[in-house]
């Protein structure tokens, strides 16, 4: 629960949030963005091939990111960084960007994994939101920003789907069930506090 936003919070500061693969015709439309706009604050990788020193802190600054973005790019990994002929060249795969997305409760923006887990796991509107890696983000990011209701909307339904389905305790419950094996009392309680949680943002 370490991405859940808070119940009733709705500062969200970072106005687009974007790591690991990326696009560079976006990537350099945000930069021209943030530029021109001091106002507009676009958080993104600087270095390349870095090593993570401690995980626990990586993972602790991913999740207050993620929960205080209002937007946040996922791309499916043949989409950029390789395309047609590099490293991810036809890769159609179910990363955990996705999952790290919904449960900071930011609107995805990106392009799907043509996969069956991905169509069974984010199968709710709004889930993603189409973005070309080519495409005019900015167009988008105007279009989308005079859509408030559809905008909250999506950032909340993200944040539920993930308390109700997305969280580990889920996949474990789902390896026990595969066993045979009963779930424990703490198991069980957390499931049902997550999703006593999701209901709160509805």
């Amino acid at each position: 629960m370490m991405a859940r936003p808070a119940p009733g919070a709705s500062n969200r500061n970072i106005d687009v949030y974007s790591f690991g693969r990326r696009s560079a015709a976006i990537h350099e439309q945000l930069l021209d963005m943030a530029e021109q706009n001091p106002d507009f604050l676009y958080v993104y990788d600087t270095i390349r091939g870095g090593k993570v020193g401690n995980w626990r802190e990586h993972r602790m600054l991913t999740a207050a990111m993620m929960k205080n973005s209002k937007y946040f790019i996922a791309f499916n990994p043949s989409d950029v960084g390789g395309g047609a002929t590099g490293s991810f060249c036809g890769e159609h795969a179910l990363s955990t960007r996705y999952f790290e997305g919904i449960a900071g409760g930011a609107v995805m923006l990106g392009t799907e994994p043509n996969c069956p887990e991905y169509s069974s796991n984010f199968d709710w509107p709004d889930a993603l939101i189409k973005l070309d890696p080519d495409g005019d983000i900015a167009t988008l990011l105007e279009d989308l920003n005079g859509q408030q209701g559809r905008v909250e909307t999506a950032s909340k339904r993200n944040v539920s789907q993930a308390m109700q389905r997305h969280d580990w305790s889920h996949r474990w419950l789902s390896i026990l069930n595969c066993l045979g094996l009963p779930a424990s009392f703490e198991l069980t309680e957390r499931i049902e506090l997550l999703s006593s949680l999701s209901k709160l943002l509805f």
